[in-house]
Formats: C-alpha cells, sequence, structure tokens
C-alpha cells in the first residue's frame, strides 16, 4: 500500500484516504509505513468503516497520531452515538460522524467539535 502511495504522490496527489479495518497494530503500521514514505508533505486522513469499538479506536488513534493523521472518518458503528462521544472526547484528532443517523443530537454533537489546532 505504501508503495501505490508513493507512486500517487510522485503523479501529484498529495491527500490520502487510509482505509483500516479494526486491528490496531495492523492498521497502525499500515499508516506508519505510509507516513514513513511519503514524508510530512502529505495530508493523511483515515477511513475506519465503523470498525472498532471505541477502546480499540482510541487506542488506535493515538497510535496513529503521531503521524499526522488529519481526521478518522467513522471509527465505531453508526448507531453507537455514545461511543463516537467516547472516542471523540480521547483523541487528539478529529473524528467525523460520516455514517452517523442524522439526529439532532448526531448533528449538536459533531458541531460542538473544534478544528484541529494550527500546526
Amino acid at each position: 500500500m505504501a508503495a501505490n502511495a508513493r507512486r500517487l504522490y510522485d503523479e501529484g496527489v498529495r491527500h490520502f484516504k487510509i482505509k483500516v479495518h479494526g486491528l490496531v497494530a495492523e492498521d497502525v503500521a499500515r499508516v506508519a509505513a505510509i507516513r514513513e514514505e511519503l514524508g510530512a508533505d502529505a495530508h493523511l486522513t483515515i477511513d475506519a468503516n465503523q470498525s472498532y469499538q471505541p477502546k480499540d479506536a482510541i487506542q488506535a488513534i493515538t497510535l496513529m497520531a503521531p503521524f499526522r493523521i488529519e481526521l478518522v472518518e467513522q471509527p465505531v458503528p453508526a448507531n453507537d452515538i455514545r461511543g463516537l462521544k467516547l472516542v471523540t472526547d480521547a483523541v487528539p484528532v478529529v473524528v467525523e460522524a460520516d455514517e452517523a443517523p442524522p439526529t439532532r443530537s448526531t448533528r449538536c454533537f459533531a458541531s460542538a467539535r473544534s478544528a484541529p489546532p494550527k500546526r
């Protein structure tokens, strides 16, 4: 995957969405390898496709954060609003509720998050 990312980077792509699958060590290794291959100029986001339980999402995202990921898309099941809030409050990366049901509480929750700090 890192080699494919390098090819795209060499063609001018600078923003990458990395699919992860809920296996913490494997997912962190994938992000680390891509960051190492691309260097600091690439923008990395993660799409977890609801593959983590909250505890594992917190662990994975915390371990990925040093690799400068900018956003994590739907780390927990869409119907686990409490888990999504738990993750969002615990990690230093913006979490997106991409597949969560659009209810008043999720809209309020999502809008309460601030933008990531400028580096």
